[in-house]
């Protein structure tokens, strides 16, 4: 498990990986009053991938085969041999 930080704020959740490492997710901002998209990789750290003119980001998704939706951490651990949550 690797702690991935924030945008800022003091909560973060993960929502899909891919075979490259990349992580995308939902993170509040400084002061928790806002919650921008991410993608993370271990290049780069966490990038906000900002909103398209509104206060919030929505939620991340995508299509793209290769992403892989992130389970509950139970069914995680015991199918998929790692674990993901949100941060607190």
């Amino acid at each position: 498990m690797e702690d991935i930080g924030t945008l800022g704020g003091n909560c973060a959740f993960t929502f899909a990986l891919n075979n490259r490492g990349q992580v995308v997710g939902q993170s509040t901002l400084e002061a928790d009053q806002t919650s921008h998209p991410y993608i993370w990789d271990r290049k780069r750290g966490i990038k906000d991938l900002g909103t398209l003119g509104g206060t919030f980001g929505g939620r991340p998704r995508s299509t793209i085969p290769e992403w892989l939706p992130v389970p509950p951490p139970t069914k995680t651990m015991r199918h998929y041999s790692h674990s993901s949550g949100k941060m607190a």
